[in-house]
């Protein structure tokens, strides 16, 4: 388990733990104002050899609905999945850089604030979804190559 600025990784799901354990207050839904600010999490996801990149979309995209049911009402404001465009070999399309560590997609989940995303977490972590979440992944998901990281600010131009 790595352990970065916002707490440890836990890979085998796919998340990062919450920095800090929020009060149960924090843990109930609240309405969100204006001067709320969004919490991003960015995924880069690899497939499993010999997973074909199409395989690994269809079934990540399966995985995510499996996901949707385990969290319920914790699931991101949105969950927007890019998927990099690969040729018919299966080899991503680079335009520039090098090959050292090509990813099949880079998702972007949004929450509410890092309440909501403290919510995702624990609804994700329970002993019965982990055992649903792990079992999925090991079939098409290169866990070990995964990157998770929390975004600031996004801009727009």
């Amino acid at each position: 388990m790595e352990a970065d600025a916002h707490g440890p990784l836990d890979a085998s799901i796919c998340i990062i733990t919450p920095p800090h354990n929020p009060p149960q207050s924090a843990l109930t839904n609240t309405i969100p104002t204006s001067n709320t600010m969004v919490y991003r999490v960015i995924v880069f996801a690899s497939r499993k050899s010999p997973i074909t990149h199409e395989e690994f979309k269809a079934r990540y995209e399966q995985h995510m609905r499996m996901v949707a049911e385990i969290c319920g009402d914790a699931a991101p404001l949105t969950h927007t999945r890019s998927y990099l465009k690969h040729d018919a070999e299966s080899t991503p399309m680079l335009l520039a850089g090098s090959v050292n560590e090509t990813y099949d997609a880079v998702v972007t989940m949004s929450f509410e604030d890092e309440a909501a995303f403290g919510r995702f977490c624990l609804a994700l972590n329970t002993p019965e979804a982990k055992a649903m979440i792990e079992a999925d992944e090991a079939g098409f998901w290169d866990q070990e190559r995964m990157k998770v990281m929390v975004v600031e600010e996004t801009k727009t131009s």
